[in-house]
C-alpha cells in the first residue's frame, strides 16, 4: 500500500489545519486518544505551536485528550527500528575519527590531507574530523560512502579528486572498523543496516506535517512501514504534480514556476539598521490591526538578529529570537575563552603574558576573586587605600614599566604587592583545575527553581553530581600539589580531566554569587554549567582508547567547540513579537508576517563552494543542491504568499560590512513585463516605492514605532530616553579663578568633559601600551642618570 498524500488548502496556516485533521481522523464520540499517532515536523517549534493549537481546539470536547508523539526529523528514524548497539554520540565519533586518521600512514593519505595536524593541535583536529563527520553523515543519509563518490569521480574522468577520495574512503573504513572496535554504533550506519535488513516496522500511525525534502535513507524506511504513513501536504490538490509519493518536492515543478511577489508588498532598505527600521515602521503602520503574538518576523539573514531586538526594544516592544545565546557567549563561557587565551600566550617555557592576563583580569565576574585577594594583602601592608581600584593600579604599571610577562616586579612596593595580589589571585583560580580528583557521592537530579536564594544551592548541586573517578593517579596528584598554575600550560592531561578541573574553576568563581532566574545572565551561568557538566559525563562514557592527552588550553577550546552548539532559549511572554529564521516561516501561523533578509544568498539558499562537494558533483550524486534549495524556497514564499492575510518582504542593498547585496532572484521570478521596474525599486534609492507604509515615510527615518496596546490595540508612543544615566562628578571644593584659552575651547565643546579633564584631572591610562609614555621616558632617564651619579663609578674615566 503507498504512501497515503493529503493536501491541505494553503489559502489557511499549515498547522491549524494538519491539527484539524487528526482531529478528524482519530476524534470520536468520547474521547480523542493519539497515544497511538506519531506526528513528525521539520522543527521543534512547529511540534510545540502544533500540540498548543491542539489543546486550544479540542480539550473542551474531549477533556481526557491523550496527545500523539510529536517528534522532529532528525529524531523520526529511530523510531522504526530496534537499536542493537549503543549509539556513539557526536563528541565520541569525532575522537574516533581522529584515531582513525592518526593510525593511517601519512603517505596513504597525502591525496586527501598534505598538511595533518600536530597531535597536540586539538582544536585543529577537532576541525577537520567534524568536516569528515559532516560529509559522511550526508552521504550515509543518501545511501552512499566515500567510495560512491570516488567511482563518480572516476567515471567522469576526474582522477585527481578521485584519488582524493579513495584516501578518504580508507579513513572512513577504519573509522567503522574502530567503532565496531568499541562496540558502538555509528547513527547514519545503524539506519542503513536496518533498511538493509528490512527491519523498519511500527504499529502507530505515522503523520508526516511539512516534510517538503527528506534523504533517500528516510524514505526506505518509510517504504518499509507505508501502510502506517500519511503525508500531509500544504498546497492544494491542483498542485499534486508538483510533489512526489512521499509529499516532497518535484524540484523541475517549481524552477520555473513564476511566484509574482507583488511589489507594492516589498520594500528596499539600504543598511541593516534600516532594514530593522522598516520593520518597525511596518508594525507601526499596520500592527494595529493584530495583538503581538499575531505578528512574526522573519530573518533570512541572522546577522539581523541584534539590530532588529534593538529597535523592538527601542519601541518598547519585546522581540522573542528562540535560538537564544549560545552557551558560549555567556559569562562563563567568556571567561573559559579568556583563560584559555592566558594560557596559550605562555611560549618557549616562559609564563603566560601581561596582555592576555589584563583581558582576563577585565572579566566582570572575576572582580570579587581578585579583590578578596588585594584586600588581603592591603591588609597586610597596612595600605587599604592604595587597593581602591586595583585595575587602575595595572594599568599604571604596564604603562610605567613595559613589562611583557609576570616575573620579577619593579616599582615601589605598594603598588608592586597589588600587582602581585593580583598575579597570585588568577594562580589560585586556575590551581583549581588541577587539583586532585575526590570521591563524590551521587547526588539526586538537579531541580530548577525560580527562587533567588535557590540559585547557588543549584550550582552546589551541579557540582556535586559531577561524577570523579574515586582513584587517581597518584604521580599526578603529587605534581597537581606542587604545580605552580603559571606552569599549567606545559602540563597535558586527558580531556576528561580538563573538564573537570574547568566545571572546578567556574564552581569557585561563581559559589558566592546569587543568581536569579528573571535575569538573563545568570540563566545563562547555570546553562553554561548544566553544559559543562553533561559534557563531563559524556566524556566519563569514552573509552581511554580514544581520550587524548592535551594542555589546559587546547581542552578549554575543544569544550567551548563542544558546547556552542547549545543555547540559552529566552524567557517568553504573550506580549512577545517572534522572531523566526526562514525554515521555520511555512509551518507558522501568525497572520502578519515581515521577512528581513529577503536577498540573493540567503533566499534562495546557495553553496557556491564546497571544499569536498561542490555544487556540480553533488548534483551528479543525487545530493541536495542548489536546485532542491531553489525548489525549497519558492514553495515556502507561495505558502506564504497564499496563507497570510499580510506579508511584508524587506531587502537591503548594503551588508553591515557595507559590501553590496543582490536582490533575491524569487522576486525576478515573476512576470517578465514587471522586470525593469522591479531592477529600478531595487537599484534606485529615490524610488517612490522604497517608502514603506502608507504615510510615505523613507525606510530610514528614524521613526518613533509605537507599542501594541492588547487591551484596545491603540498605538502608544514610547518613550526614547536612554536608560543610562550620566553620573554626577563630586565637586571640587574651590571654582577656578581664571581658566587657559584651551581649557576654555575645552569648555564650550562640552562642560562636562572639560570638568573631568581640568578641574579633576581625570587621566586615561593605556593598557596595551607598545612603548614608553614620554613622560614614563623621561622618568627612566631620570631615575638612570640619579643611580649612576650615586654609584662608584660616577667618576670613572
Amino acid at each position: 500500500m503507498p504512501i497515503q498524500r493529503v493536501f491541505l488548502d494553503w489559502s489557511q496556516p499549515g498547522l491549524p489545519a494538519a491539527v484539524d485533521f487528526l482531529i478528524r481522523r482519530f476524534a470520536s464520540h468520547r474521547q480523542l486518544d493519539l497515544s497511538r499517532v506519531i506526528v513528525v515536523f521539520p522543527g521543534r517549534r512547529a511540534a510545540r505551536r502544533a500540540l498548543e493549537i491542539l489543546v486550544q481546539r479540542a480539550s473542551r470536547q474531549w477533556p481526557a485528550l491523550i496527545p500523539p508523539r510529536m517528534v522532529t526529523f532528525q529524531q523520526f528514524p529511530e523510531l522504526l527500528y530496534r537499536q542493537q548497539r549503543q549509539l556513539a554520540d557526536d563528541l565520541t565519533q569525532l575522537l574516533v575519527w581522529k584515531q582513525a586518521i592518526s593510525c593511517i600512514p601519512p603517505r596513504e593519505l597525502q591525496a586527501a590531507l598534505p598538511q595533518i595536524p600536530a597531535a597536540d593541535a586539538v582544536p585543529a583536529w577537532q576541525a577537520l574530523c567534524e568536516t569528515l563527520r559532516r560529509q559522511h553523515n550526508e552521504l550515509a543519509a543518501e545511501g552512499m560512502e566515500f567510495d560512491d563518490v570516488h567511482l563518480a569521480l572516476e567515471q567522469a574522468g576526474n582522477s585527481r579528486e578521485a584519488d582524493r577520495w579513495r584516501a578518504l574512503r580508507r579513513i572512513q573504513a577504519e573509522y567503522l572498523v574502530r567503532m565496531d572496535d568499541l562496540g558502538l554504533w555509528d547513527r547514519q550506519a545503524a539506519r542503513l543496516i536496518a533498511v538493509q535488513q528490512h527491519e523498519c516496522t511500527t504499529q502507530d500511525d505515522i503523520i508526516l506535517t511539512g516534510t517538503v525534502d527528506m534523504n533517500r535513507i528516510v524514505r526506505q524506511m518509510l517504504d518499509q512501514v507505508a501502510d502506517r504513513v500519511t503525508t500531509l501536504i500544504h498546497a492544494p490538490e491542483s498542485e499534486s504534480a508538483a510533489f512526489d509519493e512521499y509529499g516532497c518536492l518535484n524540484p523541475a515543478a517549481w524552477q520555473l514556476r513564476p511566484l509574482n511577489i507583488p511589489i507594492e508588498i516589498t520594500r528596499v532598505a539600504d543598511t541593516p539598521a534600516d532594514q530593522a527600521r522598516a520593520v518597525m515602521t511596518e508594525i507601526r503602520t499596520h500592527g494595529f490591526q493584530f495583538r503581538p503574538d499575531e505578528i512574526s518576523v522573519g530573518i533570512a539573514n541572522e546577522s539581523l538578529v541584534p539590530t532588529v531586538l534593538q529597535n523592538l526594544s527601542d519601541a518598547g516592544l519585546t522581540g522573542h529570537w528562540s535560538v537564544g545565546q549560545p552557551i558560549g557567549a555567556t559569562r562563563p563561557g567568556r571567561l573559559l575563552r579568556a583563560v584559555a587565551d592566558y594560557l596559550a600566550s605562555a611560549r618557549d617555557g616562559l609564563p603566560p603574558d601581561f596582555p592576555s592576563l589584563t583581558s582576563l583580569v577585565r572579566h566582570p565576574d572575576l572582580d570579587p576573586w581578585i579583590q578578596r585577594a588585594v584586600d588581603r594583602t592591603a591588609g597586610r601592608t597596612a595600605g587599604r587605600t592604595a587597593c581602591a581600584d586595583w585595575l587602575t593600579e595595572l594599568d599604571q604599571y604596564l604603562a610605567d614599566h613595559l613589562q611583557t610577562v609576570p616575573g620579577a616586579l619593579a616599582g615601589a612596593a605598594p603598588r608592586r604587592r597589588i600587582i602581585q595580589a593580583i598575579c597570585d589571585s588568577v594562580d589560585q583560580l586556575l590551581h583549581q583545575m588541577v587539583e586532585p580528583p575526590q570521591p563524590v557521592r551521587p547526588a539526586a537530579p538537579l531541580k530548577r527553581r525560580r527562587s533567588p536564594a535557590s540559585r547557588p544551592a543549584a550550582a552546589k548541586a551541579i557540582q556535586r553530581q559531577l561524577p570523579l573517578d574515586d582513584q587517581a593517579d597518584a604521580a599526578e596528584q603529587s605534581d597537581a600539589a606542587e604545580l605552580s598554575a603559571t606552569n599549567l600550560a606545559a602540563l597535558r592531561r586527558p580531556l576528561r580531566d580538563w573538564v573537570d578541573g574547568c566545571f572546578r574553576m567556574l564552581n569557585a568563581a561563581y559559589r558566592d554569587r546569587e543568581l536569579h532566574d528573571e535575569n538573563p545572565s545568570d540563566r545563562g551561568i547555570v546553562a553554561c554549567l548544566e553544559a559543562i557538566r553533561e559534557t563531563a559525563l559524556t566524556l566519563r562514557r569514552v573509552p581511554d582508547a580514544i581520550m587524548p592527552r592535551c594542555s589546559a588550553a587546547h581542552a578549554i577550546q575543544m569544550l567551548l567547540r563542544e558546547i556552542s552548539t547549545a543555547n540559552v532559549p529566552p524567557r517568553t511572554s504573550e506580549n512577545d513579537i517572534d522572531l523566526l529564521g526562514w525554515l521555520e516561516l511555512p509551518l507558522d501561523d501568525s497572520p502578519f508576517l515581515i521577512l528581513t533578509g529577503f536577498n540573493e544568498g540567503f533566499v534562495p539558499e546557495s553553496v557556491v563552494s564546497d571544499v569536498f562537494l561542490p555544487n556540480s558533483l553533488r548534483t551528479r550524486l543525487g545530493l541536495t543542491d542548489n536546485s532542491r534549495r531553489y525548489a525549497r524556497d519558492a514553495y515556502a514564499v507561495s505558502v506564504l504568499l497564499h496563507s497570510r492575510r499580510r506579508v511584508t518582504f524587506i531587502a537591503g542593498r548594503r551588508d553591515a560590512q557595507h559590501n553590496p547585496l543582490a536582490p533575491s532572484r524569487l522576486w525576478f521570478a515573476a512576470d517578465p513585463q514587471s522586470l525593469p521596474r522591479r531592477v529600478r525599486e531595487f537599484y534606485d534609492a529615490d524610488s517612490q516605492h522604497n517608502r514603506p507604509g502608507t504615510d510615505g515615510e523613507p525606510a530610514g527615518a528614524d521613526s518613533t514605532t509605537a507599542d501594541l496596546d492588547r487591551t484596545d490595540q491603540t498605538p502608544r508612543q514610547p518613550s526614547r530616553l536612554s536608560g543610562f544615566t550620566v553620573p554626577r562628578p563630586p565637586l571640587i571644593p574651590e571654582s577656578p579663578h581664571e581658566i587657559s584659552v584651551t581649557a576654555f575651547r575645552d569648555y564650550i565643546q562640552c562642560p562636562y568633559r572639560y570638568y573631568l579633564r581640568r578641574e579633576l584631572r581625570l587621566r586615561a591610562v593605556e593598557d596595551r601600551v607598545r612603548e614608553l609614555t614620554a613622560p614614563a621616558f623621561g622618568s627612566l632617564m631620570h631615575e638612570v642618570l640619579n643611580r649612576f651619579g650615586l654609584s662608584a663609578v660616577r667618576n670613572a674615566t
